[in-house]
């Protein structure tokens, strides 16, 4: 049955599927290496300089901010301190949205594209693990208007979906999407079973969404004056679950305001996340040793050809992953052993990235995909054919 509130909705997608107007997809994006609204104010000796030293240090301006979405706050002074000519060539373009002088007076807003390549490079060469999310996350907005309240999800009544839907574009280093709730979404997931984050649900609206992962933010109204909200975040690898937390409201704001402070908290603590993911299991073989000589066998199913190759572009692109070797294949399965930086939670996040969930069964580490099922993973030989324990082989 559905519930009343949800019938314009419902009626709307119809409508707008009959009228072959299509449904509008999600929120798209943010383009990590690009670097908007950086408002210059600038006073020299004349226009020319004025405007110079305004785009000299509207790069610098830019440059720290995207560090901040890339990097963890630790690693930020390693990599913040960079002469001019290194940084511009870094920058790829620089566009001037709005500007205005007089005099010696300069006044501009600024959007300055990165080179995607260089700025790794630099990344690296610094030995700095990175945060490059090439997919978003896929937001579920649960709203209860008091603790033993019915979940609202789709309906037009929830705040909390509003709030999101409306928010300030997403500067931070996890591109995020909200599902505008069409009739898919609607089939997919409910309101009950999001609060009860069930991880095969999860699972289905990130593939529908093309997301990396789900975040269910689950928002509870606790007490209505102040409106004091409580926080509950639950989402799929990496993310995990995080400590409740309560937003209070000062004298006179309203609940969407408190709301409002709520979505930039998620935003804040899903960034974090995405920087340093939880604590995982630690890898066999990588206790001790430095972040260049970590290393981790694990055996991964093969659907297709096409998911092999899929799958080798993927462990070719991690910034995580300095090496790999293929040490035997057969038609369904590879054993793979790759050498990496940074510590097991990280690359076990870097993972999630790409839809591939790195998890342990038994003795044995696998790396499948979310939206594939996931075939059975044999016992890893301790001698494979041809040679030593390790050496590069064929399955028979």
């Amino acid at each position: 049955m559905i519930h009343a509130p949800l019938l314009s909705r419902v009626m709307l997608a119809l409508l707008l599927v009959c009228a072959g107007l299509g449904l509008a997809p999600a929120r798209a994006a943010d383009d990590v290496f690009t670097v908007p609204d950086v408002v210059m104010d600038i006073t020299a000796g004349t226009a020319l300089d004025a405007r110079t030293k305004a785009m000299n240090e509207g790069q610098a301006t830019a440059f720290h901010r995207l560090l901040e979405r890339l990097v963890a706050p630790a690693d930020l002074e390693r990599v913040s301190r960079i002469n001019n000519a290194a940084l511009l060539d870094l920058v790829l373009d620089v566009s001037v949205d709005h500007e205005k002088g007089a005099g010696g007076h300069y006044i501009a807003t600024l959007t300055v594209h990165f080179k995607p390549a260089a700025v790794r490079n630099y990344l690296r060469g610094h030995g700095v693990t990175f945060t490059e999310p090439t997919q978003a996350v896929a937001v579920i907005p649960v709203f209860q208007s008091g603790p033993d309240a019915r979940p609202e999800l789709w309906e037009d009544t929830n705040p909390w979906r509003a709030v999101w839907t409306n928010r300030p574009p997403h500067s931070g280093p996890v591109p995020v999407t909200v599902p505008i709730g069409d009739l898919d979404d609607l089939a997919t997931i409910s309101a009950e079973q999001a609060a009860a984050a069930d991880p095969k649900l999860l699972a289905a609206v990130a593939r529908k969404h093309g997301a990396s992962a789900t975040l269910i933010a689950h928002a509870i109204v606790v007490a209505a004056s102040p409106p004091t909200v409580e926080m509950r975040l639950t989402g799929s690898q990496p993310i995990g679950r995080a400590d409740p937390r309560q937003y209070v409201g000062v004298a006179g704001e309203t609940l969407d305001s408190v709301l409002a402070r709520a979505v930039e908290g998620t935003l804040t603590k899903l960034d974090e996340i995405w920087k340093h993911p939880g604590a995982a299991p630690t890898a066999p073989g990588t206790q001790g040793m430095s972040p260049e000589e970590r290393q981790l066998t694990f055996m991964m199913p093969i659907v297709s050809f096409a998911d092999w190759l899929s799958a080798r572009r993927t462990l070719a692109a991690l910034p995580l992953i300095k090496s790999s070797i293929v040490q035997a294949i057969k038609r369904d399965m590879a054993q793979v052993t790759i050498y990496y930086g940074g510590d097991d939670s990280q690359l076990i996040g870097a993972f999630g990235q790409y839809n591939l969930l790195l998890e342990k069964s038994g003795t044995i580490w696998k790396l499948t995909r979310v939206d594939v099922p996931p075939a059975a993973v044999p016992t890893v030989p301790a001698t494979l054919p041809g040679g030593a324990a390790g050496a590069p082989g064929i399955v028979k």
